[in-house]
């Protein structure tokens, strides 16, 4: 049997994790977890009343492409802790 040798173009890897076309990939399954989220309808204490928690997807470009869905309330820590909402939202991101 012969032995195959890969090279890994690190520089073209290092480009390729840091490109548009990743980060947009990215923000796509970030929004698709993020609806998923808003749609089980967790509501949380503010003023005038009970809102809708709010769901927000931040996209970073630095060394690497990502994305990053958060519960943009000071609640949002105890919504994950009792209902698991972004856990669960997970699925909704599959590609």
């Amino acid at each position: 049997m012969t032995e195959v040798k890969i090279k890994l173009n690190s520089g073209g890897i290092r480009a390729l994790l840091s490109s548009l076309p990743v980060a947009a990939a990215c923000a796509v399954v970030a929004h698709r977890v993020a609806d998923r989220a808003r749609s089980a309808g967790v509501m949380v204490e503010h003023e005038p009343g009970d809102i809708p928690i709010p769901v927000e997807v931040h996209v970073h470009i630095g060394a690497r492409a990502r994305a990053v869905v958060v519960l943009a309330h000071p609640s949002g820590a105890a919504v994950e802790v009792k209902h698991r909402l972004l856990g669960r939202s997970l699925d909704g991101g599959r590609v």
